[in-house]
């Protein structure tokens, strides 16, 4: 997935350049006899200082490189079925039909790789193997996407989840950050979230899903979840209505009721916004660092229990460092794209 960093103009006009740089390196390795089954690019940057300067450059590079190796790949496995001998090693092949093999690899990445750039636009299209569809929103972003079935997920800063839906289920993965699912009814077809800490299994309900260090949180907005924790039998969820919020670690699940207003508190973030109640300023040090890459921390144990309300917009990061050092009278320190919150 390519960020926005790796766009604009020039470097949307040289992705035919990309790619055939990436065949050029894809050539080269293959002629040395460097390419396997199995694609090692850290061994590959060990055995050329070159390629791993260019596969650093810009995540393009990486993504090209990728797209037009499983093309290489394809090709070496239909070689393999319309040979009638047995296997011959690969540097037993004359030169000429290596060339071929991998030029039509390079003609198949052309194609592989329209595919592999519209992370552009938010998402990734699955390949014809049944692989889940990728969704992800950069840091600061909210990002709005409708499902073939009609749910919708709503994903905060820096989210990721893998789609993948069957006849049977509508299972996906949440694989960092936080996530709003606004889940259509399907009594037949369960809908299941999974991430490291725990599992949530729903029919149709509206819900969100924060991952936190070593545990999740879920927020129900409407209907029902069924919550378990990653190690214990689907028997053993913890139940969750509208107004309740559930606590997952590998080995346990909890909820607790909050109500409705305290839900939707949480929620604020679809709208940019933060609200704290009483918070220790650790933790709202922590909120701010999801939404910005200007990183706040905090130097000692007694600016750390200092307790802060209010509603913040998320881009505003300024405006709270201004509150701290004028209306809480912290000490403020900032070196470049680091700021450190301290008593005075």
């Amino acid at each position: 997935m390519i960020s926005p960093e790796t766009q604009g103009p020039d470097r949307q006009t040289s992705s035919t350049d990309t790619e055939a740089e990436a065949a050029h390196w894809i050539a080269q390795f293959d002629r040395e006899g460097h390419l396997d089954a199995e694609l090692d690019i850290e061994n590959l940057c060990s055995i050329s200082a070159e390629f791993e300067h260019w596969i650093s450059e810009n995540l393009a590079h990486r993504v090209s490189f990728l797209q037009t190796f499983s093309a290489w790949q394809r090709t070496h496995r239909l070689a393999a079925l319309r040979s009638d001998t047995v296997d011959v090693p690969e540097h037993a092949w004359p030169r000429r039909a290596r060339t071929a093999l991998v030029s039509a690899a390079i003609a198949m990445a052309a194609a592989i790789c329209v595919a592999a750039f519209l992370p552009l636009s938010g998402w990734l299209a699955p390949t014809p193997v049944d692989e889940p569809v990728v969704y992800f929103s950069q840091l600061g972003e909210t990002r709005t996407v409708t499902l073939e079935d009609g749910s919708i997920i709503t994903l905060n800063t820096n989210s990721r989840v893998d789609v993948h839906y069957s006849d049977g289920f509508r299972d996906v993965e949440l694989v960092r950050g936080e996530a709003l699912f606004e889940v259509a009814k399907n009594p037949d077809r369960p809908f299941r979230v999974d991430t490291p800490d725990g599992n949530i299994i729903v029919r149709g309900t509206v819900f969100a899903v924060e991952m936190k260090v070593d545990a999740i949180e879920v927020a129900v907005s409407e209907g029902h979840v069924s919550l378990t924790s990653e190690t214990a039998s689907p028997d053993a969820s913890v139940e969750l209505t509208a107004g309740m919020i559930g606590y997952s670690n590998r080995q346990d699940a909890m909820a607790e009721t909050v109500g409705m207003a305290e839900v939707e508190n949480r929620l604020l973030w679809r709208s940019g916004r933060l609200r704290f109640s009483n918070m220790p300023l650790s933790d709202v040090v922590a909120e701010f660092n999801r939404y910005s890459r200007l990183q706040l921390t905090v130097e000692d144990g007694q600016a750390a229990d200092v307790r802060i309300g209010g509603t913040f917009a998320t881009d505003n990061v300024e405006g709270f460092l201004r509150l701290a050092e004028t209306g809480l009278g912290l000490t403020v320190k900032r070196s470049g794209e680091r700021v450190q919150l301290s008593d005075r």
